[in-house]
């Protein structure tokens, strides 16, 4: 009997009882803590306002591209890539979207407007 046992634990034979715990649990909602301040919402935040300096900075000083075009497409790209990043947080990766990581990104964006451009 201590042989089967043995021989089924080195085979890593799943229990079908196990297997279907796993299916009832995967299907119950995930519950998620979105805190407002956490090292997410700093990157969202730091990213956000980098990317609208880098950018502003990209097409107004090296592309040399006027300030009606370089400020508007600055600002919104920039937001538009953080809609994109929780919709892919949601879509693919089957997490959350994060309407407070929306907003640290839109809080970013006037932080780099008046540090990076006006």
């Amino acid at each position: 009997m201590e042989k089967i046992i043995l021989l089924l634990i080195f085979l890593n034979i799943p229990d079908p009882k196990f297997n279907h715990q796993i299916k009832k649990d995967s299907l119950e909602p995930k519950i998620y803590k979105d805190r407002w301040f956490s090292e997410d919402k700093f990157f969202h935040f730091s990213v956000s306002s980098l990317l609208v300096g880098s950018s502003y900075h990209l097409l107004r000083c090296r592309l040399e591209k006027d300030k009606k075009f370089a400020l508007p497409f600055s600002l919104t790209t920039t937001f538009l890539i953080g809609v994109g990043k929780e919709i892919y947080d949601k879509k693919i990766k089957r997490e959350f979207f994060s309407y407070k990581d929306l907003i640290y990104d839109l809080l970013g964006i006037f932080c780099g407007y008046f540090l990076f451009i006006y």
